[in-house]
C-alpha cells in the first residue's frame, strides 16, 4: 500500500509540475513565439503547436531533491526516446524539435550533457547513444535500445540531430517563483496566483487566470492564461492581456 501510494504521489506531483512549466514556457516564447500555442499530453508531456502542428516535444522528467545526475543508460533517457520513436518518425528531417527536460544535470561527458543547448553536438551524441545502448544490460530499456539500434543508421543520424536537453531545470518549488519573476517584467504591477493541473482537471474546462489588482491598490489590465481541454484529448495554453 505504502508504495502504490508513494508512486501514486509521486505521478500526481509530475503532472503538476507538467502543467506548471507548460504555463512558464508559455511566458518565456511570448514574444519569439506570439501565434504559438501549448499543448499537455497530445502530443508529448508538453508541446508547441503552430498551425495545429507540434514543433517542439518536450518531455518533462521531475525528480525531489535529487542529487543524481543524469546519464546516458538511466531509465529517463531510453523511456524519453522510445516514446519519441513511438509517436513520430524517428527519420523525419522536418519532424518537431525534441527535447528533454529535466531536473537533473547532464552528466559530462554524456550524450545528455553533448545535447545541451545552445551548443549541442548531435554527431557525438549520436556516438555515445549507440556505446550506452549497445553496453547497458538494464531490462527495463531493453525494447527502447533494440529499436534505436535497429534504425538505419540516416535515421539515426537525423533522429538525435533533433534532439535537445534542458537540464537543471527549476523543481516544482521553484517554478512558482520564476513565473511570477517572468510576469513582473512583463506587467511590473499584477500579482499572480498559481493554479494546480488538478484544479484544471476538477473543472473540466477552459481555467483563465487574472488578476486585476495591482500592488499600489490601482486598477491594471489583466494577466490572462489559459490551460483546458483542447477537445483531442490533450490539455492547451494560451496567454493575453
Amino acid at each position: 500500500m505504502a508504495s502504490s501510494t508513494h508512486e501514486a504521489s509521486a505521478s500526481a506531483l509530475g503532472y503538476t509540475f507538467q502543467a506548471q512549466l507548460a504555463l512558464l514556457e508559455l511566458l518565456r516564447g511570448q514574444e519569439d513565439r506570439p501565434d504559438g500555442a501549448i499543448s499537455l499530453e497530445l502530443h508529448d508531456d508538453v508541446a508547441w503547436e503552430e498551425d495545429g502542428r507540434p514543433v517542439e516535444l518536450l518531455q518533462v522528467k521531475h525528480h525531489i531533491r535529487s542529487v543524481r545526475s543524469l546519464g546516458d543508460k538511466d531509465d529517463d533517457v531510453w523511456r524519453t526516446i522510445q516514446s519519441w520513436m513511438d509517436t513520430h518518425a524517428p527519420g523525419d528531417e522536418y519532424g518537431p524539435i525534441l527535447t528533454l527536460v529535466t531536473t537533473q544535470e547532464a552528466r559530462p561527458g554524456t550524450a545528455m550533457a553533448a545535447l545541451k543547448a545552445p551548443n549541442p553536438a548531435p554527431a557525438q551524441a549520436l556516438d555515445l547513444l549507440i556505446t550506452a545502448a549497445q553496453e547497458s544490460e538494464a531490462r527495463g530499456t531493453k525494447d527502447a535500445r533494440a529499436a534505436f539500434l535497429a534504425l538505419q543508421p540516416a535515421q539515426r543520424a537525423v533522429f538525435v540531430q533533433r534532439m535537445r536537453v534542458i537540464d537543471g531545470s527549476p523543481s516544482i518549488d521553484d517554478l512558482y517563483a520564476q513565473v511570477r519573476v517572468k510576469l513582473r517584467v512583463s506587467r511590473p504591477k499584477i500579482r499572480f496566483d498559481a493554479v494546480s493541473c488538478g484544479d484544471v482537471a476538477r473543472s473540466g474546462g477552459v481555467v483563465i487566470l487574472v488578476d486585476q489588482s495591482s500592488e499600489d491598490g490601482f486598477s491594471s489590465d489583466p494577466v490572462v492564461l489559459e490551460l483546458g481541454d483542447d477537445g483531442r484529448g490533450g490539455w492547451f495554453g494560451a496567454i493575453g492581456g
